[in-house]
């Protein structure tokens, strides 16, 4: 079974590590070592390790320049960079990202270097990672590929197209209980894929952001609501926007059929839009930090999720407002 790279520990992909040397060892030592060992491997860095920690780390200029006599402690590069072996492979790429060698030292939570793993390596994991992400926003497994039996990947969906059929029915139960304003208006009944459509389109630009900020490291999962308010306010300036426009075009088209409730259908349009793009902006916002928080993946089928939940509140907008206003008048 095709192992989800997202949840690799750094120990599933570490190889053993080669050219270690003690602190006391000499320059014409290690040469001598890695003579041979450089005809066997890829060797790039020697490592210092005393009593198994790793404490220093050689290049090869250091030993081209020193003397042979010379010990390996007065050359090496202390207190060396390292991952950890429990480290989440997501984790350790954002901090690789920021190094860029060739291969990085694995130690365990006492030091001791227990692994090397070639930057090559993790870069091409992550990539997979970073490929999969679009199709867990719409629920489709990693080890869905293209060269899997249909039966597997007809398995592996099923479950996800259960929940998008629930949620289907979910908007349609909103729209049943708005029945009678589409009966008494029925140019709304023209704007919910409109108001629908504009909200998650918001939503989903909202979701993109925050899941390419997790992704680099740039949004951290602990700060919620900044992110959610700021997507909130982008979210109404656009529905804003978008309000205005509809509003016009709803106006535009109430004359013709609906003289005396144009205004109010306009109106009823322009907050409807406003409204469920602000939602739609936090929550696209949101959903992803929160499922981060939990330790969940944070773009498991979110696509599915905020599809559901901007239908649900553009519907519930669109055609409980009129409901509301005839309360009121």
């Amino acid at each position: 079974m095709e192992t989800d790279v997202a949840h690799l520990k750094v120990r599933e992909l570490m190889e053993v590590p080669h050219a270690v040397y003690p602190p006391h060892a000499t320059v014409a030592e290690v040469v001598a070592d890695l003579r041979g060992l450089c005809a066997e491997r890829l060797v790039v860095y020697a490592w210092i390790v005393e009593r198994n920690r790793l404490i220093g780390v050689l290049t090869f200029r250091d030993l081209l320049f020193a003397r042979p006599e010379q010990v390996v402690t007065a050359l090496m590069l202390r207190e060396p960079f390292a991952l950890r072996e429990e480290q989440a492979l997501d984790e350790a790429w954002l901090e690789a990202a920021k190094r860029q060698l060739p291969i990085y030292p694995v130690c365990d939570a006492r030091g001791v270097l227990v692994g090397l793993l070639p930057g090559p390596l993790l870069f091409a994991r992550q990539r997979e990672t970073l490929a999969g992400q679009a199709g867990r926003l719409v629920g489709v497994a990693f080890s869905d590929r293209t060269g899997t039996a249909w039966t597997r990947r007809l398995r592996l969906r099923l479950p996800w197209l259960t929940i998008s059929l629930l949620t289907v029915f979910l908007g349609a139960w909103v729209i049943g209980e708005g029945a009678d304003s589409i009966r008494r208006y029925a140019l709304l009944a023209v704007f919910l894929p409109v108001v629908a459509g504009q909200s998650l389109n918001i939503g989903t630009q909202a979701l993109g952001i925050c899941l390419r900020g997790l992704a680099l490291g740039e949004q951290n999962p602990a700060r919620l609501w900044a992110p959610v308010i700021t997507e909130a306010w982008i979210g109404t300036a656009g529905g804003l926007l978008s309000g205005l426009a509809s509003g016009a075009v709803m106006y535009i088209a109430a004359r013709q059929s609906d003289p005396a409730s144009a205004l109010m259908l306009a109106w009823i349009v322009c907050v409807a839009m406003v409204l469920s793009c602000a939602a739609a902006g936090a929550f696209g916002a949101g959903l992803p930090l929160v499922l981060a928080r939990r330790g969940a993946d944070p773009a498991s089928a979110a696509g599915i999720l905020l599809g559901t939940v901007t239908d649900v509140i553009s519907f519930a907008l669109l055609l409980g407002l009129p409901a509301l206003l005839s309360v009121h008048r």
